[in-house]
């Protein structure tokens, strides 16, 4: 855009000093000789007018294009916004225990976040496939965490959907615990699920 501007101002000012040239040569001239008839005066007279009317409104698209790039370097990157600080027993067994402690942005990713504690000498991967928040469905729900054995760790899960909220009442939902390596129970996964659980402090 800057090029095709400057393009513009440079014929803007060409255009001008052929006029202004003329102007002098018939000042010069004696008047039995022709100068620029008034036709083509006319016509040039035009094309400067329109190329000073495109001029600015280029100027003007340059300026507004450079407001936004400011406005845009002046915007702070998004920043990971930590779970709200709760902790609420979502469920609990011999093999795991699972506290709700949130909702979370994470480079403009809204996550629900649980805590987990493995209780187990196996490495458990913890999938969800439904989650609501305040009776809201979130839609298609990705995310796969593992959490090593005899440990606690965060897992979070990601929605198509916009939460409704980044402090809810209730949530609603699944978990899978999964054992890849078989060595806990009969088959590979279980199903963890809660409906409405109240998880207001």
């Amino acid at each position: 855009m800057k090029k095709k501007f400057l393009a513009l101002s440079l014929a803007v000012l060409m255009l001008a000093m052929l006029v202004s040239c003329n102007n002098s040569e018939n000042a010069d001239t004696p008047s039995s000789e022709p100068g620029i008839s008034q036709s083509d005066y006319d016509a040039l007279k035009k094309q400067n007018e329109d190329l000073q009317a495109e001029n600015d409104s280029l100027k003007a698209e340059l300026e507004a294009a450079n407001a936004k790039i400011e406005d845009l370097q002046n915007v702070e990157p998004t920043a990971s916004i930590p779970p709200s600080q709760v902790d609420i027993l979502v469920y609990d067994d011999a093999y795991v225990t699972i506290n709700f402690i949130g909702c979370e942005i994470d480079r403009g990713d809204e996550n629900i976040v649980f805590m987990v504690t493995n209780k187990t000498d196996s490495e458990l991967t913890f999938q969800s496939g439904t989650m609501a928040i305040d009776g809201v469905s979130l839609g298609h729900v990705s995310g796969s965490d593992s959490v090593a054995s005899q440990s606690k760790g965060k897992i979070r899960f990601e929605t198509k959907e916009e939460f409704p909220t980044m402090t809810p009442s209730t949530i609603s939902g699944t978990i899978k615990v999964i054992d890849f390596g078989k060595t806990l129970w009969g088959s590979q996964s279980y199903e963890v699920s809660f409906s409405n659980l109240d998880v207001t402090t």
